[in-house]
């Protein structure tokens, strides 16, 4: 996989301690060999967490918590939370971090955090097995729940319109993606969204033809996962910096991205009422 071991070991174990457990010398703990797992990209339920039953049993606690959350059941997924809480000492470490990643947008979504606070909480989480970690230093080799968080932490530097910071997080996230991930489905899932806030972040930063090029993508993407939200926003940002580039010849193609967009806002099983009304204001903008 051209992964090396410095890599694959940063913030789980030493060097020396994975080519023991190679050579067999030495029988490791079910917590190292999963986090081993997961960052080389597989998953771990089998050889780890299931050997350990309560871990496994908090896991699933944590995922149940999370399907509330997705269905913005805030006040549900925050009391799952609270009653893990009681047990965190006895997590393992990835549980740790799930469990706080998870607290930490959830609680947010509740008010009870502020941004600023959601984001120390995040690189928190993730330094607990990336302790290296900084703007400077970006991973170079993740788990898929590592890669989850460096998202999660570009997505609320858009938040706090520090839009360059967070183009730096998600070209980063965006290009581990395309280089590591084997499933070319799960990482269009991925890398749809992702997408999405990058050409958003640089036609906010006026690198209108970085944003078009990565709006395309996003673009091709969404149709693979077929994902018509992601696509009718990826379309949106495409529109925006053709139009906002300055080229008249770009005008009638950004139209027809509208009219893409359009004919998605009015599928009422999308939840499409703000983008149709930043369409409209665009069109308003530079056709009317």
């Amino acid at each position: 996989m051209k992964v090396t071991q410095s890599a694959l070991c940063l913030g789980i174990c030493k060097v020396s301690t994975l080519s023991k457990i190679e050579a067999g010398t030495i029988d490791s703990s079910a917590e190292i060999l999963s986090q081993l797992i997961e960052r080389l990209g597989m998953s771990s339920a089998l050889l780890g967490e299931q050997i350990d039953e309560k871990n496994y049993r908090v896991r699933q606690k944590i995922r149940e918590a999370n399907l509330e959350y997705c269905d913005n059941k805030i006040a549900e997924a925050l009391e799952i939370l609270n009653m893990l809480k009681v047990d965190y000492d006895g997590f393992s470490t990835a549980n740790k971090q799930r469990f706080c990643t998870l607290y930490t947008l959830v609680s947010y979504e509740n008010g009870d955090i502020s941004v600023e606070e959601r984001l120390s909480s995040l690189e928190e989480s993730l330094k607990m097995t990336a302790p290296s970690y900084s703007l400077r230093n970006l991973p170079p080799l993740m788990s898929n729940m590592e890669e989850q968080i460096l998202v999660y932490i570009a997505n609320t530097y858009i938040l706090m319109y520090n839009h360059k910071s967070a183009a730096k997080i998600l070209s980063h996230a965006k290009l581990f993606i395309e280089k590591s991930f084997d499933d070319k489905i799960m990482a269009a899932r991925e890398l749809s969204n992702i997408c999405y806030n990058l050409s958003l972040c640089l036609g906010q930063l006026k690198q209108y033809d970085e944003c078009i090029k990565v709006a395309r993508s996003g673009i091709e993407y969404s149709r693979k996962i077929k994902d018509m939200e992601e696509l009718a926003w990826c379309m949106y940002n495409f529109a925006w910096s053709l139009l906002y580039r300055g080229d008249p010849k770009d005008k009638s193609e950004a139209k027809e991205l509208l009219d893409n967009v359009d004919v998605k806002c009015l599928n009422k099983d999308l939840d499409l009422t703000s983008l149709s009304e930043r369409s409209a204001n665009l069109r308003k903008k530079f056709f009317d």
